[in-house]
Parts: structure tokens; C-alpha cells; sequence
């Protein structure tokens, strides 16, 4: 959930319009197809404000080596953007770029088709990371199959 507080959202100091609590669903799976080659399909409903917005899609990953993956995948942002994704993962870091395509006709003529990039970046604390932590295991995307 976000903005429990339910905060004001406003250009200026004071009167702006109340930002709702969000409501997130999210889940997926991981799994290799070959040695070098998996799939990880996810989904994303966030409700706020009586508006729902539902993401879904699949990211795809090369094994590079030991502790390089290449990623890419393909998202849909329900009847609005299509997202590309690229990114690759090395060493527990991973760093994922996207861009936001949209296609609601109202906004054509004013965006012109454009869209917008995210730059995503992660790291992993605590699962495996730390020699004494073996008995702590975290999903690696790409090894073996699983569900969340």
C-alpha cells in the first residue's frame, strides 16, 4: 500500500488535491528453458482512487556467464503504453532500462508518440551475499523455477 497518510499533492504550498491510497497486487514466475535461456512473466494491478491500472508482461534473460545475464522483455500497460525493457544483471546489481510507448488517441497529437524512459536499478541485501548467510536463499532470476 502507498500513501497511507494520504498526503496533498500541489505545484504550491497549500490546497492541493488529496493523493488516495494505493492498493498493489503484483506476482509471477521464474523458470530456465535451457541452460542459457529463461522467461519470468509478472502482472501488476494498482487500484487508487476508483482507477485501476494493470501491467503485464515477461522479461527474458541470456546467461552470459557465472555472474553476467542480458535481459529484455516485452510489457503492456492495459489499452495505454507498450513498454520495452533492456537491462542486464552482474554480480547481485541489476540495472534495467525501459521506455514507455503510448497509444491512447487523446494524447496522440500531444505527445506525438512519445514516451518516456525509467532507468531501474537493484541490489540484492542479505541472501546469499554474505558467506554466513547460507542458510538465507533468495530466487536468482534464472535459476530454476518459482513462484511469487
Amino acid at each position: 500500500m502507498d500513501h497511507l497518510n494520504i498526503p496533498q499533492a500541489s505545484f504550491y504550498f497549500e490546497g492541493g488535491e488529496r493523493i488516495g491510497i494505493a492498493t498493489v497486487v503484483h506476482g509471477g514466475a521464474s523458470g530456465t528453458i535451457t541452460r542459457y535461456f529463461g522467461i519470468r512473466p509478472e502482472f501488476m494491478i494498482l487500484s487508487r482512487n476508483g482507477a485501476i491500472e494493470i501491467d503485464y508482461g515477461a522479461n527474458a534473460f541470456f546467461k552470459m556467464n557465472r555472474d553476467l545475464r542480458l535481459y529484455f522483455g516485452l510489457w503492456n500497460r492495459w489499452n495505454r503504453d507498450l513498454i520495452e525493457v533492456i537491462g542486464f544483471d552482474y554480480e547481485g546489481v541489476t540495472f534495467l532500462l525501459s521506455y514507455d510507448v503510448n497509444f491512447v488517441k487523446g494524447l496522440r497529437s500531444a505527445n506525438n508518440f512519445k514516451g518516456g524512459a525509467e532507468i531501474y536499478i537493484t541490489r540484492k541485501f542479505g541472501c546469499n551475499l554474505r558467506k554466513w548467510a547460507k542458510s538465507v536463499q533468495c530466487p536468482k532470476f534464472g535459476d530454476d523455477f518459482y513462484l511469487y
